[in-house]
């Protein structure tokens, strides 16, 4: 069970995380700073800029109320520029980074609309 926190561009509206300290029957201890944040389909995506701003905030106020969570960074394949930007503006106060990967038969990845999903660089874009 998860629990949602929404900037409104001043405080944090919802359930704070100290809700996640020992006396929370739930233990809440690993929380997400998004997801597929870079991502167009996404509602409120962001640049990875923005996204540091944002994320650091929240992340700099959740530990602050309780230094015993673990916070994960929105990664998206673990090679972009977007991967880059975010490991490089919140690798301090993240715990882990989450990539996205997507793997599935060519068939079935020409069923998914390309405006949808990114698309991995080739072999050859990677060296």
């Amino acid at each position: 069970m998860g629990r949602v926190l929404q900037w409104d561009g001043q405080h944090l509206v919802g359930e704070s995380p100290s809700a996640a300290r020992p006396s929370d029957p739930h233990r809440v201890r690993y929380w997400g700073l998004g997801n597929e944040m870079y991502g167009g389909w996404q509602i409120g995506s962001l640049a990875a800029s923005d996204y540091v701003k944002k994320a650091r905030a929240f992340a700099m106020i959740m530990k602050r109320t309780d230094p015993s969570i673990q916070l994960i960074g929105c990664g998206q394949n673990g090679w972009s520029e977007w991967d880059e930007m975010t490991l490089s503006g919140l690798a301090e106060v993240i715990d882990f980074h989450s990539i996205h990967l997507y793997t599935a038969a060519p068939t079935t990845t020409r069923r998914c609309s390309s405006r949808t999903r990114p698309s991995a660089p080739s072999a050859s874009a990677r060296r």
